[in-house]
């Protein structure tokens, strides 16, 4: 895969493609994998990233990533948002949508 995921202008403070994008991206390439009910892991994007994150869930709906824009913000990442879907994605056979 080539071209920008994603970059953060520093000039303007803003993305250069939208949220939805990436995790898209992340999804498309089978990027997310589920370690267990409470853990997964979000694999690099070829191309774009080198770096793996682990995102937890806690309780039921309290979920954290590795990434330095949650640990920085403590906002949900595009991560979190994919595991989201990941998650409603293996629901969806049971006609169970949480998120």
């Amino acid at each position: 895969m080539s071209g920008i995921i994603q970059k953060y202008d520093e000039a303007t403070g803003h993305l250069s493609k939208t949220q939805i994008y990436k995790i898209g991206k992340l999804l498309e390439n089978n990027c997310i994998i589920k370690l267990n009910p409470h853990c997964y892991k979000s694999l690099p994007i070829k191309g774009y990233n080198k770096s793996n994150y682990t995102i937890n869930i806690i309780g039921t709906n309290y979920f954290t990533c590795t990434c330095q824009w949650f640990t920085m913000k403590k906002l949900e990442c595009s991560h979190i948002a994919a595991v989201k879907r990941f998650i409603n994605k293996e629901l969806e056979a049971d006609q169970r949508v949480l998120f």
